[in-house]
């Protein structure tokens, strides 16, 4: 990532190996292919040294509004991204912190089970 620094609050999204899942497969012409990937959301907590808040209660703050803002109260169906995805969960939320001692922060872990056309991976199927 060369020289990528991360900064206070940040939002990183990474996505892990997408892998089949033959159990959900969707029969038909075209037939559906379902696949499931990991998502982690890590939330970047840099906290300045003059900062009179304590660095957990704005971690905290942190962690619940980007957790808030994933499964909005006004969207029922959050877990489906807008019908792109059959399922999605929460699997765990882990604290981090940097080895350095330079940051902090939280990582939420997603899994996203969603269906594509047997000939397009880049065209969502229900």
């Amino acid at each position: 990532m060369g020289d990528f620094q991360p900064q206070d609050l940040q939002i990183i999204l990474t996505c892990g190996d997408v892998v089949p899942m033959p159990a959900n497969h969707c029969p038909g012409n075209p037939p559906a292919n379902a696949w499931k990937m990991p998502v982690k959301i890590a939330g970047i907590l840099r906290a300045s040294e003059t900062s009179t808040v304590a660095k957990d209660t704005t971690k905290l703050q942190f962690m619940s509004d980007t957790i808030k803002a994933l499964g909005d109260s006004a969207s029922v169906s959050w877990h489906t991204f807008g019908s792109n995805a059959l399922n999605s969960e929460i699997v765990s939320i882990e604290d981090y912190q940097a080895d350095d001692g330079s940051g902090s922060g939280f990582m939420v872990n997603l899994e996203v089970l969603f269906r594509t056309d047997e000939t397009n991976m880049f065209t969502v199927r229900a």
